[in-house]
């Protein structure tokens, strides 16, 4: 698993960002799944997150360990 992350603005009190995020999984001898995540947050104060936005796409790849 990989996650990108980075700020988008200069805004203090309530900060977003957009996380990517990528993840692998074996789901065979020879084949795995790959998940991509593009993840918008938005801080909504008191410790809390709030999303705001979610793409995802599911990649199957065969590939040879």
């Amino acid at each position: 698993m990989a996650v990108t992350v980075k700020r988008l603005g200069r805004m203090v009190e309530r900060p977003r960002y957009e996380a990517e995020v990528v993840v692998e999984a074996l789901v065979g001898s020879h084949a795995t799944a790959r998940s991509e995540y593009l993840v918008t947050l938005q801080y909504a104060g008191e410790g809390q997150w709030q999303i705001e936005g979610l793409e995802a796409a599911a990649k199957p790849q065969s590939g040879n360990s």
